[in-house]
């Protein structure tokens, strides 16, 4: 929506309300900005529900972004289900007669991309989200640009060795920002076993 297509002033003891109901269930990411007009001081929130997810202030005609307020980088990827409500709020400060505000919000779908695991040798590998929890060959989709931790959990008998493609490193833990769809790999090794001679056999 451009800039200054809303224009609104919250009531002396009461804020001005936009709500929003998701027609989809996804990620959507919220950019936008309050600018005061009439060079009073007015606070802003954007909330999902009853959960704020950002908020801040403005005055004397200047102008704030959502995602420079508390908390804004939340606002680049707020996860919605289909249904559900997102809200700007406007609050009045101290002369609420001076608190005329302009409004510039969207909201956008974020695109999703496929992040797909797959081993060698015996063991589990997940995410903390427990999105991802795979045995041979595992896929699932992530808002683009999301980070992905994963773990690799050899099973009995065997030992993590390292992660390919995507990732990297030798340890179990790593991470992959998923700019695009892309693919990591965790291979794992049977520990060797071996037998030791029996000491009572043998000469002497």
């Amino acid at each position: 929506m451009p800039a200054n297509t809303i224009v609104g002033h919250p009531a002396s003891a009461s804020p001005l309300v936009i709500g929003w109901r998701s027609p989809v269930t996804g990620t959507v990411s919220v950019t936008g900005r309050a600018t005061s007009l009439d060079g009073g001081t007015i606070a802003w929130y954007v909330d999902q529900g009853a959960t704020n997810l950002a908020s801040g202030w403005t005055s004397n005609g200047s102008s704030q972004y959502f995602q420079s307020g508390t908390n804004g980088g939340n606002l680049a990827y707020v996860k919605v289900q289909q249904g559900d409500f997102l809200y700007l709020a406007i609050d009045p400060a101290g002369n609420f007669s001076c608190d005329t505000t302009s409004l510039d919000i969207s909201i956008n779908l974020v695109p999703k991309v496929t992040l797909t695991l797959t081993k060698t040798g015996n063991g589990q590998l997940t995410s903390p989200d427990a999105t991802l929890n795979c045995g041979a060959t595992c896929k699932a989709d992530y808002a683009q640009n999301s980070t992905v931790t994963l773990t690799a959990t050899p099973t009995t008998g065997s030992t993590f060795t390292q992660w390919s493609g995507a990732c990297s490193g030798t340890t179990a833990t790593t991470t992959v920002t998923l700019d695009q769809a892309k693919t990591c790999t965790a291979t794992f090794h049977v520990i060797p076993k071996y037998t030791l001679p029996d000491p009572k056999t043998g000469a002497g």
